[in-house]
């Protein structure tokens, strides 16, 4: 009769590189953090954002299971570079780990242009050319003070067009197109 007795090995897990990611906002984004873990017995892998990256990146959700970081950078963001670093630890004793450490930059958004505006008996047609992701909202106004939305189109594709119908117009009406929120 022969007997092996084997002992447990823990070796920290290995995390494939992840690139920097470009993205316009108020589009989604997904970043895979995949990791290898080589102790015997096999452990658990389990992802997590430090501390500080939570506060001060723009909302993300990572998958503790999967390493996936789910996020859509608002428009408040555009423009901006955010450092993000996802730990992957295993249930070893001791737990090891190993970090990814990469930026998401947000595009600038580049104010829409109106290229083309039609109107019909009460029913105005603007078309407006400008950056995929964000809301685009027509905004009205009798004044030029006071802006109202009338029309939110959510993500669209661009060209946006967006058609407002008025059945009682002002004598004067002013429109606009803002991006958001």
């Amino acid at each position: 009769i022969v007997t092996f007795a084997g002992t447990a090995t823990n070796y920290a897990p290995t995390l494939t590189p992840v690139p920097n990611q470009t993205v316009n906002p108020d589009v989604t984004i997904n970043v895979t953090n995949a990791a290898t873990g080589m102790g015997v017995p096999p452990q658990t892998l389990t992802f997590y954002l430090l501390p500080e990256f939570r506060r001060r990146a723009f909302s993300a959700l990572l998958n503790t299971n999967t390493g996936v970081l789910t996020s859509t950078p608002t428009i408040a963001f555009a423009g901006s570079s955010n450092i993000f670093q996802v730990v992957v630890a295993n249930n070893g004793t001791p737990a090891l780990s190993a970090t990814n450490t990469f930026y998401i930059y947000v595009n600038p958004v580049t104010t829409p242009t109106i290229t083309s505006i039609a109107v019909a008996g009460q029913t105005i047609t603007l078309i407006a050319q400008g950056a995929q992701g964000p809301d685009y909202t027509l905004l009205m106004s009798t004044n030029l003070v006071n802006w109202q939305p009338v029309l939110t189109n959510n993500s669209p594709a661009v060209p946006v067009t967006l058609t407002y119908t008025n059945s009682q117009p002002a004598a004067d009406s002013f429109f606009r197109v803002e991006l958001g929120p």
